[in-house]
């Protein structure tokens, strides 16, 4: 079984990057037989590092609002209906971001889990989705509580996306869990994660502090799993 993470910096529009997304997974098949594929921390819509969108308290910018106006477009709409973001897809529905995600998985046979920015209703969330090459989009995580200053931009994932997803790679069944950058320093979080019997343990990031690393072999001692973490290389 090989599993890889794939540490891309999002381009400047969804369309290169997904075309980036694509051309990798197929090299990643190709070249290496990789089975499971990870992609950093809001990889589809981009992670807005020092972005303000013009907030202070009780006041907004016009430039702010212009600023979150080109994030939102670069987005993703999976199609998800339930409010909750528990994955109940509409045919058809979305911007066609899902689709194509299956077709990578379904042409290469490589299992994604990839960091999205996902528009629901009127909210951003900060999510990832697992998609298995046979069944498509198997699952999704949002991000339970935005950190720090992320609280502007994303909205608070519900708790009931905190599932582990059951794959077969290789001809072995596996159980995925994924924890998006903070989570992974909360300790119910990741015993939520284990107590699902968490065999390989996800983590996308935007850390790329030293300590972070830490952090992970402590997670694969803890948890008693194979932990790949990925962050966006610049």
């Amino acid at each position: 079984m090989k599993l890889a993470v794939a540490q891309y910096a999002t381009r400047e529009t969804l369309a290169k990057t997904m075309e980036l997304l694509e051309r990798v997974t197929k090299e990643a098949a190709a070249a290496d037989g990789v089975d499971l594929l990870l992609f950093p921390e809001a990889f589809l819509g981009g992670y807005p590092r020092t972005c303000n969108f013009g907030v202070a308290v009780g006041s907004r910018s016009e430039h702010g609002r212009d600023q979150y106006w080109k994030y939102w477009q670069q987005c993703v709409d999976l199609g998800d209906s339930c409010p909750d973001g528990t994955g109940v897809y509409r045919e058809g529905a979305g911007d066609g971001t899902r689709e194509r995600l299956e077709k990578a998985a379904r042409e290469t046979d490589v299992f994604l889990v990839v960091g999205v920015v996902e528009k629901c209703g009127g909210t951003l969330y900060c999510a990832c989705v697992f998609v298995d090459p046979k069944n498509g989009v198997v699952g999704k995580r949002r991000k339970v509580m935005p950190t720090g200053a992320e609280r502007v931009v994303w909205g608070v994932g519900s708790p009931k996306t905190l599932k582990a997803v059951e794959a077969m790679l290789c001809y072995e069944k596996v159980t995925l869990g994924a924890a998006i950058c903070w989570e992974n320093y909360m300790p119910l979080l990741r015993a939520s994660l284990y107590a699902q019997g968490v065999t390989i343990y996800l983590a996308p990031t935007a850390d790329a502090r030293e300590s972070w690393m830490g952090t992970m072999r402590h997670i694969a001692m803890e948890g008693r799993c194979f932990v790949l973490t990925c962050n966006q290389r610049r």
